[in-house]
This record gives structure tokens, sequence and C-alpha cells, in this order.
């Protein structure tokens, strides 16, 4: 029985041109040619919104979970870029791997349990 390879191509276009215009802006910011101002103080509210999105909207349990991460992620760069609680990216990097403990526990919660192989005449 063959499979049919299907693109989510949509989503993955829409991101990577959002990453390319964020690139190209932050770019001429670096070069002089465009001033970002102090609507850059809060891009690390970015991956929130976007782990928000993923969270409300899943269409796989792993939307689920990388949402999660993406929220669990963007508070702590929140929290380190305006030194909430005197956290810095120096004082702070263990959380990561809190978090990737988290990340783990999460995706084994809600990933479905595997079948297991039928045995058709003692073959797997």
């Amino acid at each position: 029985m063959k499979m049919r390879k299907t693109r989510g191509g949509g989503r993955q276009v829409a991101t990577g041109m959002l990453l390319m215009a964020a690139g190209v802006v932050l770019l001429l910011d670096q070069q002089g040619l465009f001033e970002i101002g102090p609507v850059w103080r809060w891009w690390t509210l970015i991956p929130v919104a976007m782990g928000i999105w993923k969270v409300t909207a899943p269409r796989e349990s792993r939307d689920l979970a990388g949402g999660v991460e993406l929220m669990i992620f963007g508070a702590w760069l929140l929290a380190c870029t305006r030194h909430w609680m005197g956290l810095s990216f120096i004082n702070s990097w263990p959380l990561v791997f809190v978090g990737m403990g988290v990340r783990l526990i999460i995706k084994s919660l809600i990933r479905p349990p595997a079948a297991e192989p039928v045995k058709e005449n003692g073959h797997a």
C-alpha cells in the first residue's frame, strides 16, 4: 500500500517569510538604515505568541508540546532580557535543563501509545 506524502507547506512558508522579514529588518537596523526603536525590547513575546497559537489550535499532539515549549522558552527569554527576579542569561542557564525535562515529560504524556505489531504465523 503506497502512502502519499502530504505537504504542510502553508505554515512553513508563512514562518519562513516571517523569519526572513525579521532578519532583513534586523540587518537594516544594524546597518543604521532603519530604526527599530523601543518596540524591539519586547521581541521575546514572539515565541510566547507562537506558543499560544500552537496550543490553542493544535493539529497534532506534538503541536501542543511544541506550543508549551515555545511559551516557556519565550518566558525565559523575557525574564532574562528584562532582568525579572534578577535573572540573566548568565545566572539562569540551568533553567534550560529544567525546560528540556518538562518537554520530555509533556511529550511522553501526550504521545499516543504505540501499537504493537501483530504476529502472523509466528512472524512479527
